[in-house]
């Protein structure tokens, strides 16, 4: 079974950091690639009162704050033994793409 490992990265208002990896397979990789191609906007909440507002229109690209690279069986086995297999906010940011349904009102 393939794995990836996702890196996320971004930023809050230019003055916190926010960053995570986590390792999904290869079927899940494979859905969010779909639900991305479908995004269009949405708020990604970091906190109880902090979000993101990610808006295709606006220029941002998904590919600007996610990446995914292709790892062994050694690699995952590696991560999994140091608790790395899921770390930060990158897991979140899945989750919202994945359970993003708006819809353009056109």
């Amino acid at each position: 079974m393939k794995r990836y490992l996702c890196n996320y990265s971004d930023n809050w208002t230019d003055e916190i950091d926010i960053d995570g990896i986590c390792i999904i397979d290869e079927d899940r990789y494979k859905e969010f690639k779909k639900k991305a191609k479908k995004f269009k906007y949405g708020y990604f909440y970091i906190g109880s009162n902090e979000e993101i507002e990610y808006d295709v229109e606006d220029g941002f690209n998904i590919k600007d704050v996610i990446s995914f690279k292709e790892i062994s069986e050694d690699e995952f086995k590696i991560l999994k033994k140091l608790k790395l297999e899921n770390i930060g906010f990158a897991s979140s940011f899945i989750e919202f793409i994945m359970e993003n349904d708006e819809e353009d009102e056109d």
